[in-house]
Order: C-alpha cells, then structure tokens, then sequence
C-alpha cells in the first residue's frame, strides 16, 4: 500500500519529500506533488520531511480516501491513483 500526498500540498509543492525520496516515485502535477503508488516502495522517507504534513499512508483507508478527491480533478491522468489501484485492505 503506498504512501499518499493530501490536500495540504496543494498550491505548496515544497518539493523536500522528493529530495529524500529513494526510488523517485514523486511526481508534480499542476497544484500538486503526486506519489505514483506502483512506484512507491513504502519506506516513509517522505512523511517526516513535509512542511504542512500532507503525506500519509501506507493504509487502504487512507488510499480510499485520496484517490477519489484525486481522480476527480485529474481523471484520465497518471498524477493520482485512479479507482483500480485502490484496495480494500
């Protein structure tokens, strides 16, 4: 289950949580830092380091709840986890 940028990173993208990240799974997108959860190696690198603590995970319910905000402002893009890589546990 990987790692998720909420909300608070929008209009921020401070950009310290890719500088620590291991594998590179952050991407940014037009308001917003993105982590690419098949890419996400779910090591927490990236939680302790952001400012306005937008990075949360690795849990189904938290996933659930990003990626439906997410999809609906950058459907059809790869910036965000669309529906089919959300779990139920």
């Amino acid at each position: 289950m990987a790692y998720v940028i909420a909300a608070p990173c929008i209009d921020v993208k401070d950009k310290a949580c890719v500088e620590v990240c291991p594998v590179d799974c952050i991407y940014e997108g037009p308001t917003q830092l993105f982590i690419h959860p098949d890419e996400c190696i779910d090591c927490g690198a990236c939680e302790p380091v952001c400012p306005v603590n937008s990075v949360a995970g690795p849990h189904p319910l938290v996933i659930s709840g990003m990626g439906s905000n997410c999809s609906q402002r950058h459907a059809g893009t790869r910036q965000c986890p669309p529906s089919t890589w959300l779990s139920s546990g």
